[in-house]
């Protein structure tokens, strides 16, 4: 049901972007493309992923899980692939799970280490939503509540079990863990590596972003870089299928008070994700064909 859910949110989200744009304009800005920065986009895809393996790894360190080097780099590339080629968002996170179990940690020790590996993440990202949202109120009012409502909303999920009535929910206790532990790490002298890694896998996000709109020809801007940080957010939540039709909605949107038209930011946003998909469908493909050798 999850799942179909995800699917209709995509479809909706796709369809109402889709009647925005000139469908008889994609040839001609197509045919505008600059070819030369596919290979810097997907070098910048690896190193996100490289330097998010790394702070997977130092996270998983900090919280004394059982790991090798070369098996989390594995699965996170792995883990992205999944993610992408499959119609759920935490399909490489089972993977990732499965890659930490098999290092004789518990059950509840393994999910602990992929979903706090995502909270940290997620929270990074929030930081530098919140620092570009204060552009976003002269833009869009009701953008900026829904974007800081989120925030605190994720905030306050990580509490929840401090309220009396939800205190006799034992499994609550998961997510008092995954809030201790991020005030652990956050506020300890260890956590600088780890900050580091989330700081330079989001630069390179980042630079995907801006490396696909210099291959439509588009000149940066600082507005745009004050709005990446909100689509990428919006890209992650886990109500579509890996952030299509979200991701173009709030592109053509946000990208509409710039005066860039629909057409072009529906087709920013997906030659962002079809590039994703497609690095993604070939580590697929490079695992799936190493693994048969073996």
């Amino acid at each position: 049901m999850n799942q179909l859910f995800k699917i209709f949110i995509t479809c909706i989200a796709l369809y109402i972007c889709i009647k925005q744009i000139n469908i008889h304009e994609l040839p001609y800005k197509i045919n505008q493309i600059s070819i030369q920065y596919v290979i810097p986009i997907f070098i910048s895809i690896f190193f996100h992923l490289y330097f998010l393996s790394k702070r997977w790894f130092n996270l998983n360190t900090l919280i004394n899980v059982s790991q090798k080097k070369s098996q989390i780099f594995k699965a996170t590339f792995y883990g992205y692939a999944l993610n992408q080629v499959l119609p759920t968002s935490i399909g490489g996170d089972g993977y990732r799970f499965f890659v930490i179990k098999k290092f004789k940690n518990s059950i509840n020790k393994s999910i602990h280490s992929v979903f706090l590996d995502r909270v940290f993440g997620l929270y990074f990202l929030m930081v530098l939503v919140l620092l570009s949202s204060i552009f976003l109120i002269k833009i869009n009012l009701i953008f900026f509540i829904i974007t800081f409502t989120i925030f605190f909303i994720l905030i306050g999920s990580f509490s929840i079990n401090k309220y009396r009535v939800l205190k006799k929910l034992k499994w609550l206790s998961f997510f008092d863990q995954i809030n201790f532990d991020l005030n652990q790490i956050i506020f300890s002298k260890s956590s600088k590596i780890v900050i580091h890694y989330s700081l330079i896998s989001k630069f390179f996000n980042i630079l995907i972003f801006l490396f696909v709109l210099l291959l439509l020809n588009i000149p940066i801007s600082w507005q745009i870089l004050m709005m990446v940080p909100c689509i990428l957010l919006f890209g992650y939540l886990p109500i579509s299928f890996a952030g299509w039709g979200l991701r173009e909605g709030v592109t053509v949107l946000l990208f509409s008070y710039i005066s860039i038209d629909f057409t072009t930011s529906f087709l920013i946003s997906f030659i962002f994700g079809f590039l994703q998909l497609i690095f993604g469908v070939s580590i697929f493909i490079f695992y799936l064909l190493n693994d048969f050798k073996k």
